[in-house]
């Protein structure tokens, strides 16, 4: 279902960082707007990665199209509103992640515990995640990840420039990994390679690639999972000893969530 309107609609304020478009970029905001479908799937909120042309159209849509289906990566439904994703987010029997969680869906078409299963098939991985996360787990991460952001920020903050996702996000997120999981440190520069590659592969939606890197991933999780059953740790503290302490769950599942 998709909402269509031709009446006349102002803009907000552009938002203040990111590259400007030139006034001929932006949606015309003076005639009347019918969004087709055609319309919905050339949007810039969708096919952009310009900030600014993505704000604009999303204030756009906020007011003529709330909701927008578009048949883009297969075909999904555009949430706009603040209220509109509070309630779909609140109501998991209606929203389900078993038929898609991640938009592009895997390019091989699988599906992973525990983001796209429902309840209360992931609970036992969600419960042995959880686990590890708990407040005082937390506070214990918190001094040895500020440290990484630190160090990796550094040379950014010399150059006075970079690129965050590149040159920051992926490793620090390799980091988060190695701390949470308890690996070892040399882990971390390898894990954050792979995955970097990983998910580019994943948005080219090239499948042979993803699953070259995956099981790169995966066998760095086969190892862990073997040092835990030769050496448990504290559940409360080791997310992979947590995992093969819940009673019912398969070898390839722990895998995937490790």
């Amino acid at each position: 279902m998709v909402a269509t309107a031709t009446c006349p609609v102002s803009h907000s304020l552009l938002p203040a960082d990111g590259p400007k478009p030139s006034p001929e970029d932006l949606p015309d905001t003076t005639t009347p707007v019918l969004f087709t479908q055609v319309r919905i799937d050339s949007s810039a909120a969708i096919t952009s990665d310009n900030p600014s042309l993505i704000h604009a159209e999303y204030d756009l849509l906020r007011t003529l199209c709330p909701i927008a289906y578009t048949n883009n990566y297969s075909g999904y439904y555009l949430l706009t509103r603040y209220a509109d994703i509070k309630s779909a987010a609140l109501d998991s029997a209606t929203f389900i992640s078993s038929v898609r969680a991640v938009i592009p869906s895997d390019p091989r078409g699988l599906r992973r515990p525990p983001l796209n299963f429902d309840a209360p098939t992931h609970t036992p991985y969600r419960v042995a995640l959880d686990r590890t996360l708990k407040p005082a787990r937390v506070r214990r991460l918190a001094d040895p990840l500020q440290r990484h952001a630190e160090r990796l920020l550094a040379p950014l903050l010399e150059k006075g420039r970079g690129n965050i996702c590149t040159e920051f996000a992926s490793d620090y997120a390799a980091w988060v990994e190695t701390e949470w999981l308890n690996l070892e440190p040399e882990t971390a520069p390898k894990l954050a390679r792979t995955a970097s590659d990983w998910v580019d592969a994943w948005r080219r939606m090239d499948g042979e690639k993803t699953t070259f890197y995956s099981g790169m991933l995966y066998d760095i999780a086969r190892g862990v999972l073997a040092d835990r059953r030769e050496n448990p740790r504290d559940v409360e503290e080791d997310p992979a000893s947590s995992l093969l302490a819940e009673e019912g769950l398969e070898e390839v599942g722990i895998v995937w969530v490790t």
